[in-house]
């Protein structure tokens, strides 16, 4: 609605103020929208949540509300709200902020729209390799961390930023966090972030710069994790 009336506005407005005010008598819905946030972001970032403690991420929800000019209402507007919120205060150390940015992207490649679609790396493909395409999963996100990432937990590095990853949704729908060497790092960088190259370029390209690299044992690992796809050309 372009116009709302006026009356509209100022009911909306009374009602944001009610809210923004705390949790006051005769604001039942103020403490439905703070249950919710405090919701979506325990449900979102439980490495985060976890660092920083109960009576911290209440104090961050009420002055998200109180300060934040959030546009957008649903579930992952909230999430993403809440991340710039946090990226644009100092409302938390350095390293409690990569954490929350780490489990934004992570969740970011879940609800990412793209087709994921995976064809199995046979040796039919590396028969004919001019007849197949190489490039990255959709979804996928590069990320170099002060932290070792496992399912269930983070763990803490002594060194400056050095823990590779690869963060993507794979054909099962799960997201996965998959360490990288430098190596693959930039042989991965060299077909992001849509390009699209021919298998048997890739592979003569590759072999005629690292000589004693096996580049078919490599496409092959990463294809099966979901990394990477092969596809025929023309596809």
């Amino acid at each position: 609605m372009l116009s709302p009336p006026g009356l509209m506005l100022q009911q909306t407005e009374a009602l944001a103020q009610k809210i923004r005010l705390g949790r006051i008598e005769g604001c039942q819905y103020g403490e439905f929208i703070r249950d919710n946030v405090f919701g979506v972001v325990n449900n979102t970032f439980p490495f985060f949540v976890e660092r920083v403690g109960h009576q911290a991420l209440v104090q961050l929800v009420e002055d998200f509300l109180l300060q934040h000019c959030a546009m957008e209402p649903e579930f992952h507007h909230i999430a993403t709200e809440f991340v710039q919120f946090i990226q644009h205060g100092t409302w938390v150390n350095q390293l409690d902020l990569m954490v929350l940015e780490y489990e934004w992207i992570a969740f970011s490649a879940e609800i990412d729209q793209a087709r994921i679609n995976i064809e199995s790396c046979s040796d039919i493909v590396y028969q004919n390799p001019e007849q197949y395409t190489l490039s990255c999963n959709p979804t996928l996100h590069l990320v170099e961390l002060p932290f070792e990432v496992s399912s269930h937990s983070i763990q803490i590095t002594d060194s400056a930023p050095s823990n590779y990853y690869a963060v993507f949704r794979n054909a099962q729908h799960h997201v996965v966090s998959q360490k990288l060497r430098p190596i693959d790092v930039a042989l991965i960088q060299t077909l992001q972030p849509s390009y699209c190259s021919s298998l048997q370029t890739f592979q003569q390209q590759t072999e005629a710069q690292l000589a004693d690299f096996d580049v078919r044992l490599w496409i092959q690992h990463f294809t099966h994790l979901g990394l990477l796809n092969i596809n025929t050309l023309g596809e």
